[in-house]
């Protein structure tokens, strides 16, 4: 019997969550540097709904 997955391994699972990961892992990243890297609103790269400053 397999053992289920870890959390995070099912939140990385996600498109967007993958491409979060794959850009930070390069290096950090304001909250508007990766909207804009993925083309995708600020509501759904920050989870608190703040922008970081740079």
């Amino acid at each position: 019997m397999l053992t289920p997955p870890p959390g995070f391994v099912v939140a990385a699972a996600h498109p967007l969550r993958w491409r979060l990961l794959g850009e930070l892992a390069r290096g950090d990243l304001a909250v508007r540097q990766l909207t804009a890297l993925l083309g995708e609103p600020q509501y759904l790269v920050s989870p608190d709904g703040r922008s970081a400053a740079a």
